[in-house]
């Protein structure tokens, strides 16, 4: 399998045509039946198949399979025939665990700098000493109006 999974913008409809149908192309059984309505919520993201696309008055409509995750452990998934669903509602995403971060048996390294490359005020921490070892607390801080003189 490739790095590159689709998800659908899909709301699941609480009245879908219950049929069950075995989708010839992907030989996959199909559950409910429903046409697509807009969504932009994140939780209605869901991974698909895209079944068809059709071309009506110069506007592309696509028929996708939608898998609804089961709510109970022990139930098996809802596979959804969503149909006139737009191109927008179509996400191409990296499939999970796929990116080069998680690769197995690969070089890896701990990038770090040459001492010295740093100024040495950069690497006090604390706040509390200088290059000297001096302790800085003991120093009060001069007042604009006033010298160090007085």
């Amino acid at each position: 399998e490739g790095h590159i999974t689709t998800l659908c913008r899909f709301k699941i409809p609480k009245d879908c045509i219950s049929f069950t149908h075995i989708h010839p192309a992907h030989s996959t059984e199909l559950h409910c039946q429903s046409r697509w309505r807009v969504t932009y919520d994140e939780k209605d993201l869901f991974p698909c198949t895209v079944l068809s696309r059709e071309n009506i008055e110069g506007m592309d409509w696509y028929s996708a399979q939608v898998v609804e995750a089961p709510k109970k452990r022990k139930e098996d998934s809802t596979y959804h025939l969503v149909e006139y669903m737009t191109r927008d509602a179509i996400m191409f995403v990296d499939r999970p665990y796929s990116k080069d971060q998680y690769a197995r048996g690969v070089f890896r390294q701990a990038i770090g700098l040459p001492d010295g490359i740093m100024p040495s005020h950069w690497l006090d921490l604390d706040g509390d000493e200088d290059e000297t070892g001096e302790d800085n607390a003991s120093i009060e801080p001069v007042e604009d109006n006033e010298t160090a003189d007085n």
